[in-house]
């Protein structure tokens, strides 16, 4: 636990080619500028930046999709915290290795990074591969994600990630902290949405069921 605010940096490295966001994007267009001056952040150009704080929807998902150099497409989509005050305490970050690099022969590796300035914050992703690509039979399936929300809940040392899909499909990531966790041979239960699910071990993915 935090008593003051930090900077909190999630970064995400991936190859091929950015597709789309659902959120918009300032791009560097003329000119580009490293994202720090120390702790490795020298060596990242700022490509662009974006407000994610600027929507004020509860339960909001910043999506960044890419084409993979398998020829698959991978979405990202992680939960937007909306209970800041400060619309500028959470943006996603784009860059590109190879600032400061006056051999120029760093790799250029891709990434983004969803930055957060707050005294504690938990991070809700889930990492969607999904659909393909074929240049040479030119067609493309399933291109778009087909998450349509993630809610987080917490109980005590017990954690769950409700993940819904827009065919109406949900499941239900179930997380145990405790030290224990692993070798207990008892049954952990996690309460979402009235309804209680057992689970045993560290984690279990579970089909949710709507409350009665």
């Amino acid at each position: 636990m935090s008593i003051k605010p930090h900077q909190y940096d999630l970064p995400v490295h991936y190859q091929g080619q950015l597709i789309d966001t659902n959120f918009d994007r300032q791009a560097s267009l003329t000119q580009l500028s490293a994202l720090g001056t120390e702790n490795g952040y020298q060596h990242l150009w700022l490509l662009a930046t974006a407000n994610l704080a600027k929507d004020k929807a509860a339960n909001k998902l910043a999506k960044v999709t890419w084409l993979n150099d398998n020829g698959h497409f991978y979405t990202h989509s992680t939960l937007v915290n909306t209970n800041f005050n400060n619309a500028t305490n959470e943006q996603m970050l784009f860059t590109q290795l190879g600032a400061n690099d006056p051999d120029m022969n760093l790799r250029q590796q891709q990434s983004f990074i969803h930055r957060v300035n707050a005294t504690n914050h938990t991070y809700v992703s889930v990492m969607e591969p999904h659909g393909e690509y074929n240049p040479s039979k030119e067609y493309t399936l399933e291109a778009t994600s087909n998450i349509a929300g993630l809610i987080h809940h917490q109980q005590a040392e017990l954690e769950a990630v409700q993940i819904r899909f827009t065919d109406g499909q949900q499941y239900l990531l179930a997380i145990n902290h405790a030290d224990n966790a692993v070798t207990q041979e008892t049954q952990s239960v996690i309460s979402v949405n009235g309804v209680q699910y057992p689970f045993s071990g560290r984690a279990e993915l579970l089909d949710i069921k709507e409350s009665k």
